[in-house]
């Protein structure tokens, strides 16, 4: 992610190595798979000395958490049940592919992804705070770092400015964000 390394290089002066694995649209599973059974993979993330992982909200997608009017406060805990399990399984399968040496492990949480026009209540912010704790819970079992998203962008001013025309993908300013939330909890 070039803009972890920009940022790494306006704190620290020096430009890590960069090599993104990521892929638009991947699902906790798909990582897993991923991170499992392709070499190339496995042999980047072992010669890596930090690792960033940014995984989840296409599960919550593709669960159907996020629909017209926020998401349904009464299947949310069997979302998260899910994505535990996934980010379990998954975030394992990360370290392991990694193998035992050295190296800082930092997972991010969203900002407000489950968002909806009409959310008089507010039940997306509460699943947003659900879910990131889902995730936070899962790098902590996995002994990984967190890295809060939705702190960070409330703190540039909020996720409507840092997001592209759709609404939930980061724009330029977004990433940029990303990048220097990820080196600030670099060690």
């Amino acid at each position: 992610m070039a803009a972890y390394a920009d940022a790494v290089v306006s704190e620290r002066g020096t430009r890590p190595d960069v090599t993104n694995l990521g892929v638009a649209g991947w699902t906790t599973d798909d990582l897993r798979s991923f991170v499992t059974t392709d070499a190339d993979a496995r042999a980047a993330l072992a010669r890596a000395d930090t690792v960033l992982v940014i995984i989840g909200a296409n599960d919550l997608f593709r669960l159907g958490a996020a629909r017209a009017g926020g998401p349904d406060p009464s299947a949310l805990p069997g979302y998260l049940t899910t994505l535990a399990g996934r980010l379990d399984e998954t975030l394992a399968a990360v370290r392991e592919a990694h193998g035992d040496g050295d190296a800082t492990f930092l997972v991010a949480g969203y900002w407000d992804i489950l968002s909806a026009d009409d959310d008089p209540e507010g039940t997306a912010s509460l699943a947003m705070e659900a879910v990131n704790a889902t995730i936070c819970a899962a790098a902590e079992d996995a002994g990984m770092g967190f890295v809060d998203l939705d702190h960070a962008f409330a703190k540039a001013g909020g996720a409507s400015g840092l997001v592209s025309n759709d609404g939930l993908h980061p724009d330029a300013e977004g990433v940029r964000v990303i990048g220097e939330a990820f080196a600030a909890a670099t060690p």
